[in-house]
């Protein structure tokens, strides 16, 4: 099992590589839904992203201890807004 430590370098060396970590429901919308965890920080956290076309906008910052939905409206299969 990856130590917390482990998961923040593999966390890292992902952003440096500029590979997403999570996409949630791109085929509902067509916007991107991407999560980039924030290594440096003393808990797990991370902040979602909203991704259209060129756009990049930050969204929530959320403790990913809890459920993503919790924090953010992402859709279901339906396209419905949880």
């Amino acid at each position: 099992m990856i130590s917390l430590f482990g998961f923040r370098i593999v966390c890292v060396a992902l952003l440096f590589l500029n590979v997403p970590l999570a996409t949630f429901r791109a085929d509902v919308r067509p916007e991107t839904w991407q999560v980039v965890v924030d290594a440096g920080s003393s808990k797990t956290r991370g902040i979602l992203y909203l991704l259209s076309g060129d756009a990049v906008t930050p969204v929530v910052e959320y403790n990913s201890k809890l459920p993503l939905a919790s924090y953010a409206r992402v859709p279901d299969d339906s396209g419905t807004l949880l």
